[in-house]
């Protein structure tokens, strides 16, 4: 960080980090400099990105101004390289659309609302199986339900019916088999839970002819 002196001093020369002077009493003085922060910030600037990754990962880590200052001017991405804690990679991961980052943090972090936000990043970049591997993560049945329909992945909407019918969730159940258009399997479903009238008439319009028969003679 650059810092006024205390006193006056004259350069006449600059080597490498080293800058000799004299000051008022004539006294010759060697300043280290750290050229770290301003030859980073110039090669941001002319966009110079391998000089940029290459120094940082080839020196110490700057203080929280420079991850500071990158995310004010909008390179997060390059903070990435400069912190360790799983929640700010997150969020710097989210901020530079790093989805393969986010997921290794989101993993790390195994909260529930870091997987929804992970999920809402890849749903807008279209990656669909991170999306259905943070609703498994959180247990989202109903998104993985809908996620499967929006796909076209009829096999799994046929596993997501048998898994809702182990937990017991018959609105999981209907719901998939409706998102499947297996009126049968609906039929059934409104028959177990004492939906008669409902079940019939399910079977009738869908042309079920035997099953709607069985059911308008129980009723």
């Amino acid at each position: 960080m650059s810092r006024t002196r205390d006193v006056p001093i004259y350069i006449p020369r600059v080597r490498s980090g080293s800058v000799f002077c004299l000051d008022r009493g004539c006294k010759t003085r060697i300043l280290t400099v750290d050229s770290f922060e301003y030859l980073f910030k110039l090669a941001l600037v002319q966009r110079n990105y391998d000089q940029v990754v290459n120094m940082v990962r080839n020196c110490q880590l700057p203080g929280q101004s420079i991850i500071a200052y990158l995310q004010k001017k909008g390179y997060p991405e390059v903070a990435l390289y400069f912190v360790k804690d799983e929640r700010t990679r997150f969020a710097l991961a989210l901020e530079s659309a790093n989805i393969e980052v986010a997921k290794e943090a989101a993993k790390a972090l195994d909260d529930k609302d870091i997987w929804m936000q992970l999920a809402e990043m890849a749903l807008r970049q279209g990656d669909h199986e991170t999306v259905e591997y943070a609703y498994q993560r959180t247990k989202n049945f109903e998104r993985l339900s809908f996620l499967y329909l929006l796909t076209g992945n009829l096999e799994k909407l046929r596993k997501m019916v048998k898994i809702a019918e182990i937990r017991k969730d018959v609105s999981g159940q209907f719901h998939n088999a409706l998102y499947l258009g297996d009126a049968a399997e609906r039929t059934r479903i409104l028959a177990s839970v004492g939906q008669g009238p409902l079940a019939y008439l399910t079977a009738a319009t869908h042309g079920l002819a035997a099953e709607a028969e069985k059911l308008a003679g129980a009723m």
